[in-house]
């Protein structure tokens, strides 16, 4: 969090030494991975829009989400195949890093293929090998152009090279990555892109549990509003908090409890709640979760006597 919420207090001794608790709110770090489709028919505009949307992306939550970045594609089924031109491992205030890593132009001439399922199987293998810190969910933001084909079949875009890829979707999540799914312009059927999102949540690939959401962006403003709702739900307004509740009614009823955003006050329990799950957990709602979602954000927190355990 930037400028987290003050410093440690002391208090609720009892008698006439009991005070009021300043407490330090600590954000929760979502990691997120783009993998991006670096196959040639993603030469041109389609290249420069995602490019444009990956970086603003970056630039606008870099202070708030550690961000990684590869790209893949493979020469004729390689070897190497997938081959992975550009990897950029996570860390916070990345935007220059990865802007200096990834081409604004595509960098390539001649034929490229586009072996998703491998690539995803690979960077699974990548984050494994070289995990960031797990101070919030991992995720996989895969942003491509056209349906998959194989190390073995580089030419054709077959049915078994899109299940290839929906199992190594499944697979992401099973190893703890859910992985999103975003067309980058028309040229992915819905019902592939469907697949693919319902097993990368942990969803049936048929839909029988529900379908999850996918998306598909046409330019740069649409790829980078796409790309902000998949991460936007990645960060959590469940705030851990450095000292429990004692008294949960106490805290959210007493006007002297004083929660702010940004330095303006919220209400109880429409704009922050205790946390129904745990008990050194403030929850934001409405508006406020939005406010902390969208960038840089300071959140205080101060409760009277009681309401807070303090040893």
């Amino acid at each position: 969090m930037q400028g987290g919420g003050g410093s440690g207090g002391t208090g609720n001794t009892g008698g006439d030494n009991c005070q009021s608790v300043m407490v330090s709110p600590t954000r929760s770090i979502p990691n997120v991975m783009f993998l991006v489709d670096q196959s040639s028919s993603m030469r041109g505009d389609r290249w420069e829009d995602a490019h444009a949307a990956v970086t603003g992306t970056v630039s606008s939550l870099e202070s708030i989400v550690r961000f990684a970045l590869t790209t893949y594609t493979a020469d004729d089924g390689g070897p190497p195949c997938p081959e992975l031109p550009t990897q950029v491992d996570f860390a916070l205030d990345n935007s220059s890093v990865i802007s200096g890593e990834y081409p604004m132009t595509y960098p390539r001439s001649g034929d490229w293929d586009t072996p998703t399922g491998e690539s995803i199987d690979a960077v699974v293998a990548s984050i494994e090998g070289n995990p960031p810190p797990a101070e919030g969910p991992t995720i996989i933001v895969l942003a491509t152009d056209g349906e998959p084909n194989t190390c073995a079949d580089p030419h054709n875009q077959t049915t078994a090279a899109k299940d290839l890829s929906v199992e190594a979707a499944s697979r992401a999540h099973d190893s703890g990555f859910d992985l999103f799914v975003l067309s980058v312009g028309n040229g992915v059927s819905d019902a592939h892109l469907q697949e693919m999102a319902n097993v990368g949540v942990g969803l049936a690939r048929t839909g029988a549990e529900g379908n999850a959401p996918y998306w598909r962006g046409t330019d740069a403003q649409s790829l980078e509003e796409a790309f902000t709702a998949i991460i936007s739900d990645s960060i959590s307004c469940d705030i851990q908090i450095d000292k429990p509740f004692d008294d949960e009614t106490k805290a959210c009823d007493d006007p002297e409890s004083d929660v702010r955003l940004n330095g303006n006050p919220l209400s109880c329990p429409s704009e922050w709640e205790p946390s129904p799950d745990a008990d050194d957990f403030i929850r934001l709602n409405g508006s406020a979760c939005t406010e902390f979602k969208s960038g840089q954000a300071t959140l205080t927190a101060e409760f009277p006597c009681g309401a807070i355990v303090v040893e």
